[in-house]
């Protein structure tokens, strides 16, 4: 008889929740929070496309995360994050789906052995309830390590903005809210070295078990002559990443280096680096700039598209096209209360950008708004009722713009 892995999952939780009795309750914590999107977005800039909505898509996306922390479960400590996302949009859900997968990270990732269901059919084309169990995972702090089972975030690199050692669950440059990175599963290891340094090292587990959906990771990482060093390697059944950075202190600049090399039994390797400054123009102004260069991408608008298939784009966390990017950035500390903060993403070699710009403010303690505008700009693409069916003629100009505004509260 075949069980499938969401019984599994909801069976282990259960006993995970019951099998601890005397746990006392104040070694419970529940925290969490609610944010509402108000989002409108235009049409995407693609000539000939048919069945697209003749209207701007509004749409409410609205977040409520439960976190559920015991300090002392089954002599370790438990972490449980659980999200409903109910979206509500003016036009079909399928129609407006750039609208959700450009404003929310996704959750349909490989690193996980089962999942429950991720949407929800409420019986209305406009509505959609979508749940994430975020993170679910027992941790063990010994003198000798740490050892982390479950469901984790894990993230790698040093680059501010597009790191290319940074490869399982990277997110979007177009998600807005970027606060949780999306769990994997995973048994984690990590070892500290002295004051400054760490051994971090696990399997991340992929769907049901498999192992062609399975990696390895070793990171280590040490601080040495006022410089701060990483050393990556994340191997998959056919492929293998090495990388490292460098963040340290140029005069007045902070700096910071990356890259990672990626060689696949296909051949088809590739190599992406990046590297940046940023430095603190008086006590309320903070810039950045970073040059990214992805080997994984292609130079020719046209050659764009046929880039979705292949491993790079589906396994090696990459999501850019282009090889070539600029990225500069600016946040402005306006008040206590009130930053500002604007962003481009810039593709050098088809001249086309994703600009970003928005802000918070803290309405009290617990209780913030933001809002912000992702702008693009770049030649259009065409749909064609014959192959190709779709053309690009730039990375970004086909990108709807984006408006919102959000109000958030912590508890």
């Amino acid at each position: 008889m075949k069980i499938s892995a969401n019984r599994i999952g909801a069976s282990l939780a259960l006993a995970l929740l019951t099998s601890a009795p005397g746990v006392a309750a104040e070694d419970w914590h529940l925290s969490g929070y609610v944010k509402s999107y108000a989002v409108a977005q235009s049409n995407p800039d693609i000539e000939g496309l048919t069945g697209a909505p003749a209207k701007p898509v509004y749409q409410s996306q609205n977040a409520l995360r439960l976190m559920l922390a015991g300090d002392d479960f089954l002599g370790g400590a438990l972490e449980i994050h659980w999200e409903a996302k109910p979206i509500f949009s003016s036009q079909r859900i399928a129609g407006a789906g750039p609208g959700l997968s450009t404003t929310i990270a996704s959750t349909d990732t490989r690193y996980r052995v089962g999942d429950f269901n991720p949407a929800l059919d409420w019986g209305d084309d406009k509505a959609v309830l979508l749940q994430n169990l975020d993170r679910f995972n027992l941790q063990y702090a010994q003198d000798f390590g740490t050892i982390t089972f479950g469901r984790q975030a894990i993230a790698f690199g040093s680059a501010r903005f597009l790191s290319p050692t940074d490869i399982l669950e990277p997110f979007l440059v177009s998600t807005l809210d970027q606060e949780y990175r999306v769990g994997v599963d995973a048994l984690r290891f990590e070892k500290p070295l002295g004051d400054f340094s760490e051994l971090d090292m696990g399997i991340v587990l992929g769907h049901e078990w498999r192992a062609d959906e399975s990696a390895a990771f070793l990171r280590a990482r040490t601080s040495t002559g006022g410089s701060d060093l990483e050393a990556v390697v994340v191997l998959q059944n056919r492929w293998a990443m090495v990388g490292g950075g460098i963040e340290r202190a140029l005069g007045n600049f902070g700096f910071w280096a990356e890259a990672a090399y990626v060689h696949a039994l296909d051949g088809d390797d590739y190599t992406r680096a990046s590297f940046g400054l940023d430095h603190s123009f008086g006590d309320n102004i903070i810039g950045m700039v970073e040059y990214h260069y992805s080997g994984a991408g292609e130079s020719d608008p046209d050659d764009y598209i046929g880039l979705a298939g292949t491993q790079a784009f589906q396994k090696g966390g990459v999501f850019l096209a282009g090889e070539h990017y600029l990225v500069p950035a600016v946040t402005w500390i306006a008040t206590p209360l009130l930053s500002v903060s604007a962003s481009g993403f810039f593709n050098l070699s088809d001249e086309s950008a994703f600009l970003r710009l928005g802000g918070e403010y803290s309405l009290s303690e617990d209780l913030y708004m933001d809002f912000g505008v992702n702008a693009a700009f770049g030649e259009g693409g065409r749909a064609s009722p014959l192959p190709p069916y779709l053309t690009l003629g730039s990375e970004f100009g086909s990108v709807p713009t984006t408006a919102y505004l959000s109000l958030r509260h912590y508890f």
